[in-house]
């Protein structure tokens, strides 16, 4: 699979870093049908699984992100 992908996120296609432990690769699955669907980097996964798997949470936050990108703000005004 890692092959597959030449060696990038399945999710965000940067470099996948080899280091053991919680911060290495991680297998993504889907919780309800168990079926692999990439390898990916732990953090990527975490994002995934903090919006529920949920692909309509994922375009709201992208959505979200994309109307504050150009938006400046100073803390305390």
């Amino acid at each position: 699979m890692i092959e597959d992908q030449r060696g990038l996120c399945a999710l965000c296609f940067k470099p996948l870093i080899f280091v053991k432990g919680p911060a290495g690769p991680a297998l993504d699955h889907d919780h309800e049908t168990q079926k692999v669907r990439g390898v990916v980097h732990a953090s990527c996964n975490k994002a995934i699984g903090f919006l529920g798997d949920d692909p309509v949470m994922a375009r709201l936050a992208a959505e979200y992100l994309e109307k504050h990108a150009y938006q400046t703000s100073i803390v305390g005004v």
